[in-house]
């Protein structure tokens, strides 16, 4: 299994997640149920992402601070959260299993095809 180290993330929340990703679709929320036990992805926050991150493993942010709504959420049931993904990254996410640690402040990319 090979893996990628991303640098320059801001993990915002401790925790630790070692998941499949699931883009979040805010205009599909129907489609977003299958999101439980995954990192979600998700370009920006709002109340809507909320529900879903009750059941998520943890939470990739391409826009957001360390004091944004969704990482305060992320901090009180748990879960880890890395802010201000570049969208390439983010790209690179899809289809591989990543690992987000919260208490060593790293994001890991692992590419299962080997």
């Amino acid at each position: 299994m090979k893996m990628i180290a991303a640098e320059n993330i801001t993990i915002a929340s401790t925790g630790y997640a070692f998941a499949n990703v699931d883009y979040f679709d805010y205009n599909n929320l129907r489609k977003n149920e299958r999101s439980k036990n995954r990192i979600i992805i998700a370009k920006q926050t709002s109340p809507a992402l909320t529900p879903f991150l009750l059941s998520a493993e943890g939470l990739l942010l391409q826009h957001g601070g360390v004091l944004s709504h969704a990482v305060i959420i992320c901090r009180n049931i748990g879960i880890p959260c890395a802010v201000n993904v570049p969208p390439g990254l983010l790209t690179l996410c899809e289809n591989r299993k990543v690992e987000i640690d919260g208490k060593n402040r790293t994001l890991r990319i692992y590419d299962l095809k080997e």
